[in-house]
This record gives C-alpha cells, sequence and structure tokens, in this order.
C-alpha cells in the first residue's frame, strides 16, 4: 500500500472519532520502544470485544502491530484496535452496519482494504482492515448516558405517535452539542414514518428556529422501510415565544385554532361607532346646555 493511501485511510478515521466522541488527548508522538512493548503486550492480552463495545467478525485475526503503532500516541484516553480477515469488503461493511455495529457512541469502526504491516515490511497484502476506533471517556460518557427517555413535557416541542426512543444518537448528539454554548441537550427518537409525513406534524417555525426553546431536525434513515430519526435541541437560553404559541398536531389530530397570537390580539376590530340617532341626541343636549349657561 502506498503512503498517501494509508495517510488517507488513518485520515478518515481519526475524522470519523471526532464524530463519534470528542477527540482524545495525545502527543502524537510514541518512541519505536514504546510500539513495540505495547504490540506485546497487546499480542499477549489482545482486545475484548467490551473493549470495542461490538461483536467481532467471524474469523478476523487480530493484528497487534496495527492496533499498538495506532494506539501508542492516543494513550491514555484513546485506544484502536485492528483486525483483518480475507473476506471480502463488502460482506464485512455489511456486517458491521448490521450485527456489529458498535453499540456505544465512544467507538467507531471503519472498514478498509488494507496490508498487514509489521516493523514497516508488508507481511500480507490485500486484506479487509477492521479498526475500532475508541475513546475511554466517550464510551464512559455513553455508558451513563439516560437508558429512558425524559418526560414529553422536556421536550417542549410534540413528541411524535409511536416514535422510540434513541440512547446512541442522543448520546452522541448531546456531546456534540457540548461544543456550542447554544445548546444544553439533545434528544433522538425514531418513527417507523415517511419522512414527509413526520415533518408535516411540526411546523415549520418549531424546525426553522429555535426561539421556543427548542429546534427539530429531522433526518431520513431509510425509505423503504420507511425510518426516520428526530431530534430534539434544546437551547440553554430560555424561549423566546411561548411553547403554546404554535406546536403542530399530531397526525392523527387536526390542528386546532383556538389559540389567539399576540399579532392577532393587536389588530382586533375596534368596537361599534355610536349610531347616527345617538350622535343627533347628545348634539341637542349640548345646545341646550350652551343656551341656558349649564
Amino acid at each position: 500500500m502506498s503512503a498517501k493511501r494509508r495517510w488517507m485511510r488513518w485520515m478518515l478515521a481519526a475524522l470519523a472519532v471526532v464524530v463519534v466522541a470528542p477527540p482524545a488527548p495525545a502527543d502524537n508522538v510514541a518512541s519505536p520502544e514504546e510500539v513495540r512493548a505495547l504490540r506485546a503486550k497487546l499480542a499477549k492480552s489482545p482486545p475484548k470485544p467490551a473493549d470495542y463495545a461490538a461483536q467481532p467478525y467471524p474469523g478476523a485475526t487480530f493484528d497487534a502491530d496495527c492496533s499498538a503503532e495506532h494506539t501508542a500516541p492516543r494513550l491514555p484516553d484513546a485506544a484502536v484496535y485492528c483486525f483483518y480477515t480475507r473476506d471480502p469488503i463488502d460482506k464485512v461493511q455489511a456486517f458491521v452496519k448490521g450485527a456489529g455495529k458498535p453499540h456505544n457512541g465512544g467507538v467507531s469502526v471503519i472498514v478498509s482494504e488494507d496490508d498487514v504491516v509489521a516493523d514497516g515490511i508488508v507481511k500480507i497484502s490485500n486484506v479487509t482492515m477492521i479498526t475500532y476506533w475508541t475513546s475511554r471517556s466517550g464510551m464512559a460518557y455513553y455508558d451513563s448516558f439516560p437508558d429512558s427517555p425524559p418526560p414529553a413535557a422536556e421536550l417542549i416541542a410534540p413528541l411524535y405517535p409511536g416514535a422510540t426512543y434513541d440512547k446512541e444518537c442522543s448520546a452522541a448528539k448531546s456531546s456534540e452539542a457540548k461544543g456550542n454554548p447554544k445548546w444544553r441537550q439533545v434528544w433522538c427518537f425514531v418513527a417507523n414514518e415517511p419522512y414527509a409525513k413526520v415533518r408535516d406534524a411540526f411546523d415549520l417555525d418549531v424546525r426553522s428556529t429555535s426561539k421556543r426553546g427548542v429546534q427539530v431536525d429531522l433526518n431520513e434513515v431509510s425509505v423503504t422501510p420507511p425510518v426516520t430519526q428526530i431530534q430534539y435541541w434544546l437551547t440553554t437560553a430560555p424561549p423566546q415565544a411561548a411553547a403554546a404559541a404554535a406546536p403542530a398536531a399530531s397526525p392523527s389530530a387536526p390542528s386546532s385554532a383556538s389559540t389567539t397570537s399576540p399579532a392577532a390580539t393587536s389588530t382586533a376590530e375596534p368596537a361599534p361607532a355610536p349610531t347616527d340617532a345617538v350622535k343627533k341626541t347628545k348634539e341637542t343636549v349640548d345646545k341646550l346646555r350652551g343656551l341656558f349657561g349649564h
């Protein structure tokens, strides 16, 4: 494998880790002695599935050299575990997206075509490499995240009927939100409904602004079968507009027109003017008062 190809693979993997979990502190420097010592340690005691929070690919072989090379400069928070197989890359990718998908938001996995290298020498060429990038702090954060959804009132915007709680997304997005003081929390749910139907359950105001204290983002996970992810991004600042001013009704019920907006109140029609008869009577009384000086 060329140096350019290997560098690009490492960059893609690093970017994936940044998206899933906060970057782990690392000095990015490890001596050859440190790498060799770690390689010997990993070869003697390979990682267990709990270390990378995923079901291992059947028949895959642990690569202590690759793991030590990537882990040594990232200690103490991060660890990287490499496995390889002769199976086609498409088959392995399908596995890590399904049964072998990491069940912890502090772990990401990259599947690529690579070589098995030891001390700079290619030992086995053209294998399918499975690399798990882990962050101990990220995994701990995910494990401590609530297993149950919050009360519906916490979401501010309406909870879509039948939607189920998505802990993995909630933990990952909440971790991402910590980098922006505007957001305090993110809760995710999944609905087995088409994107357009879910979208229509939320008015444009709550989907495009956060002035009520929440902004709803929707992601179309799958078209067939239909799966839509609903993300409730809660703001740190209090709502700028009353929550009752707009939440859209659920798809099972029509929206209500009973709520009166501030704009509607300010433009209400004035009371009817006095009739002509009343006007004439008042004018006559005023004239008499003028004549008699009273």
